[in-house]
């Protein structure tokens, strides 16, 4: 969040972007950037080199969990339908199901992290070239990473997947990913684009508020001409 101060002996407004005044402590900020743009501003801001690393590295843990978690949402529904007791039946498929997700999770969070690092930094280090600042790559590096956690979307949108089989034709378990066949598989494809569009709305409104800042801070430090 920005403060305004108001300069000494004139009536100009000089805003203060001090980490102090944008910082926000506990894990509290990190979890909100999933929803709030306010949020994962106010990170993109503040954020160091290492902590747009444990950052990907989290989203990746996540994205890992994800990727095959709605397996064991389709098998819930198949055997809890029609069971006395559905808790039982929760707790059971958890137990069947953790061993594969886990070993989902180091299989693919490994592979999300290099990509997104990989990425981020080509992605930065362009940035950098053209900005026409004398600055190193990592420094736009933690900005990126926080523009990154909205892909998280997606994955956990894909958990309605796991409802698709049971919506539409029978021939549906034996068809491969199919939206025009499945209502449910056609709304998470409907439902992806939008949240596609928001995503883009969303990084273009921090890279100007971001370039905003930067050239407010510029001209903070320029003397003023007489």
């Amino acid at each position: 969040m920005r403060t305004e101060r108001p300069h000494p002996g004139t009536e100009t407004v000089v805003l203060d972007y001090s980490r102090s005044a944008l910082r926000r402590h506990g894990v509290a900020r990190w979890v909100r950037t999933f929803w709030s743009h306010r949020a994962r501003l106010e990170l993109a801001r503040t954020a160091s080199f290492k902590q747009g690393l444990w950052l990907l590295a989290g989203v990746s843990a996540i994205a890992g969990v994800l990727s095959t978690s709605h397996l064991c949402l389709r098998s819930f529904i198949a055997h809890a339908i029609g069971a006395p007791n559905a808790m039982a039946v929760l707790r059971h498929e958890i137990a069947a199901h953790w061993p594969i997700v886990l070993a989902s999770t180091l299989a693919f969070a490994p592979i999300f992290f290099g990509f997104l690092v990989g990425f981020l930094a080509a992605i930065s280090g362009m940035w950098t070239r053209l900005s026409r600042r004398n600055e190193p790559w990592s420094a736009a590096f933690p900005m990126l990473s926080v523009g990154c956690v909205p892909v998280l979307w997606f994955f956990v949108l894909l958990q309605l997947e796991g409802v698709a089989p049971f919506v539409g034709k029978n021939e549906v378990w034996y068809l491969a990913w199919n939206p025009v066949t499945n209502c449910v598989r056609f709304a998470v494809l409907m439902i992806g684009i939008v949240l596609a569009g928001i995503w883009i709305v969303d990084a273009s409104r921090m890279y100007y508020s971001i370039r905003e800042r930067a050239e407010a801070i510029e001209a903070a430090g320029q003397p003023q001409s007489t």
